[in-house]
C-alpha cells in the first residue's frame, strides 16, 4: 500500500476477537433506514501534514510527527523478524527525528497507528449508521479488549468505551493507561473503531504521560482530522 503526504499552508489476535465481537453487533442491528446524516467537514489545520491512504481515508497529523520509515522502521522490523513478532498497522506515525535514530526523538513518544480489517460484504455496519449496543454489549467490547492487552501491559487505569459521533461517522472510542511489565513508564492510549461497510478502521493515539505537554493538544484534536472513503 502506497501512502501520500504533502505539507500545506496491535495485536492480531486481538483484532480477531474485536472482528468477532463487532460481527455479531452489525448482524443484531434494527432494521430500517437512518435519514441522511448532515455534511460535517472534518478538521483542517494550515500547517499540519496532509496524509491520504488510497481508498481508505484522509487525515492530518502535526509536524511535529513523521511517518515510520527510514533506518528505525529496518531496525524494528528485524528485530520483530529475530523475535518472530507478527502483525503491525497499515499506517505508523512517531515523532520526528526517530527515523532517523535523532537522540531527542529517541528519548520520547508518541504514537498514531492507522489499520483497517477487511470483511465481508455488509459484514459491518455504514459508515455514517449508529451502532445500536446497550451497556451489557459495551461492557463486553471492553473485556475483550483488557484482556488481549493485558497480555502484554500493566494496566493501569481503564476508561470505558463509549460510542462517539465524529466529523458525520461513529465510533467505538476506549482509553487506558498503561505500562510494560518490566517497566513503570505510563503511557495513555485511546483507541478509535469505525465500522464501513465491508471494513473496520482502527485509529490508535499515545503517548508517553511524563510528555503529555508536548503531545496531548495535538494528538486530542488528530481524530477530528480524519475523513474515510464510504465503501459500498
Amino acid at each position: 500500500m502506497q501512502y501520500q503526504i504533502s505539507r500545506s499552508k496491535g495485536i492480531s489476535q486481538l483484532m480477531v476477537l474485536l472482528l468477532l465481537l463487532l460481527s455479531v453487533t452489525s448482524c443484531n442491528a434494527q432494521s430500517g433506514s437512518n435519514p441522511p446524516a448532515k455534511k460535517e467537514a472534518p478538521l483542517r489545520i494550515d500547517s499540519w501534514l496532509n496524509i491520504s491512504i488510497p481508498g481508505i481515508c484522509r487525515f492530518q497529523a502535526p509536524p511535529t510527527m513523521e511517518i515510520q520509515g527510514g533506518d528505525y522502521k529496518k531496525v524494528k522490523e528485524a528485530i520483530m523478524e529475530v523475535f518472530e513478532i507478527s502483525g503491525g498497522a497499515d499506517l505508523i506515525l512517531q515523532q520526528k527525528g526517530l527515523n532517523d535514530l535523532d537522540p531527542k526523538a529517541r528519548g520520547q513518544y508518541c504514537r498514531v497507528l492507522v489499520n483497517t480489517t477487511r470483511g465481508g460484504e455488509g459484514e459491518f455496519l455504514p459508515l455514517k449508521e449508529k451502532t445500536p449496543v446497550t451497556k451489557a454489549d459495551l461492557q463486553e467490547y471492553d473485556q475483550v479488549i483488557r484482556s488481549g492487552l493485558e497480555q502484554q501491559y500493566t494496566i493501569l487505569d481503564w476508561y470505558p468505551t463509549t460510542v462517539e459521533k465524529i466529523n458525520g461517522f461513529y465510533a467505538f472510542k476506549t482509553g487506558y493507561r498503561r505500562s510494560l511489565k518490566s517497566a513503570m513508564n505510563p503511557v495513555v492510549v485511546t483507541i478509535y473503531s469505525i465500522h464501513n461497510h465491508r471494513m473496520m478502521h482502527t485509529v490508535t493515539v499515545s503517548y508517553r504521560e511524563s510528555e503529555t505537554e508536548l503531545w496531548k493538544a495535538d494528538l486530542d484534536r488528530v481524530i477530528n482530522t480524519f475523513e474515510f472513503e464510504r465503501q459500498k
